[in-house]
């Protein structure tokens, strides 16, 4: 997995430190207010983005970093879900 994730973090790693930042809170923050289907799955790739990269740090960081990142990715999840189900 991390071989083939290579060239994706190299091209992150390439980019302005804040452009990842601003397009991460755009996603965010469109998929909490378009709610529904739309929504959903914004989060839903917000998630898979997060659990990718918790996935690629998990040998470097210590056990609380692992839950924090855990707790991140299941929130995202959830809220995922909550938005496809209420509207």
């Amino acid at each position: 997995m991390e071989r083939r994730s290579f060239p994706a973090l190299a091209w992150l790693a390439a980019r302005p430190a804040w452009l990842p930042a601003l397009v991460l809170g755009g996603l965010l923050l469109a998929g909490l207010w378009w709610g529904g289907l739309v929504g959903g799955s914004l989060l839903l790739v917000l998630a898979a983005y997060a659990g990718w990269l918790a996935y690629l740090s998990w040998p470097a960081v210590a056990t609380r970093g692992r839950l924090w990142r855990l707790a991140a990715v299941g929130l995202l999840l959830a809220a995922a879900m909550i938005s496809v189900v209420t509207r």
